[in-house]
């Protein structure tokens, strides 16, 4: 008789059977999901980040084959394809429905907004475009400093009703524009530091706020903050979200995007899992996925992981940034 299940999550033994989370970077934290038919790791990407409240990545195996059919294995016994997933019959926890979502104190996000001379992450943007393109960029996303670190940056989760509901802390080198990954990843939420027992949390997409009282917009949705901000100078005829992981993907409200033209714009190495997900909004809003990076990337660019941001900054550096009579960059196809 065929094993009911094939895949389960690996078995806690020592810390060294925790490992590092492809998304948050954290050590000792992301449990791989095992083939219970030959005890090897499905994929380095295949399994869930432990840190629920800060990261909540879980990337099931179903979800990998889904994005990956040619990888579909099949039952020896039978010989027909097959995908089953457990995680040995473990039932999630049923958690109350969260009643009334909390929100950030505006005294709090009104006091983050200053010292951006000190703030790694817009001092790099200054030497990128500049004082007057930077300070646009700031008001517009509501880009915060915090002292948690010296120089980090809060990106401010404001959702299109102008509810604050968590601000992102992190920290950036400011002669790069990289985030800082050692010795430890540098990534903390407000929400954590304001030390509220009783908060409830609903994320939303960071710069959501830009969606308040329009419609009918063009909007574009990426992975991070900073590409979000750095794609909103060069494309310009859309308003930038940001999910601020692929993880959070799925936590991408229909609602708020209504009535609007939605494209999503993965980071290479995600571009099906993102088409899959488009796939299942097609009903509820416009909604497609660009495929700019897919058709333009070099081989090396692939193997680095490429995003919209790196894109366009190495194109600007390479080529400058022409643009047509109806104001899109040349290369543009849409």
């Amino acid at each position: 008789m065929a094993e009911e299940y094939r895949f389960t999550l690996e078995k806690y033994k020592t810390p060294s059977s925790r490992h590092t989370c492809p998304v948050c970077n954290n050590k000792r934290c992301f449990t791989y999901y095992i083939d219970t038919h030959t005890g090897q790791i499905l994929d380095e990407k295949v399994g869930r980040c432990n840190r629920e409240d800060k990261c909540s990545y879980h990337y099931t195996p179903k979800e990998y084959f889904a994005d990956n059919p040619l990888k579909r294995i099949r039952n020896e016994s039978s010989e027909r394809s097959f995908i089953t997933i457990s995680t040995k019959r473990i039932i999630p926890k049923v958690q109350a429905p969260i009643e009334k979502t909390s929100f950030i104190p505006k005294e709090v996000f009104i006091k983050s907004l200053q010292h951006y001379s000190r703030n790694k992450f817009t001092v790099w943007l200054s030497s990128l475009f500049g004082y007057k393109i930077t300070d646009r960029l700031i008001r517009q996303f509501c880009i915060g400093t915090s002292k948690y670190w010296p120089g980090a940056t809060v990106f401010w989760q404001i959702d299109s009703h102008l509810q604050i509901r968590t601000g992102k802390v992190m920290l950036y080198n400011n002669q790069t524009g990289k985030r800082i990954k050692e010795p430890s990843n540098h990534i903390h939420w407000v929400h954590s530091m304001i030390n509220k027992s009783d908060y409830q949390l609903c994320q939303c997409l960071f710069g959501e706020h830009q969606l308040h009282g329009k419609t009918k917009m063009k909007v574009g949705i990426v992975e991070s903050e900073k590409t979000a901000i750095i794609a909103s100078v060069y494309i310009p005829e859309y308003v930038w979200l940001a999910t601020g992981s692929s993880a959070n993907l799925n936590k991408i409200n229909p609602k708020v995007l209504s009535g609007h033209k939605i494209t999503l714009f993965p980071d290479l190495k995600v571009y099906d899992r993102w088409n899959g997900f488009a796939k299942s909004l097609a009903a509820s809003c416009k909604i497609k996925v660009s495929d700019l990076l897919e058709n333009n990337a070099t081989a090396e660019q692939r193997t680095n992981g490429l995003d919209l941001a790196d894109y366009l900054i190495k194109r600007d550096k390479d080529f400058g940034w022409a643009l047509s009579d109806d104001g899109y960059p040349l290369f543009w196809d849409e």
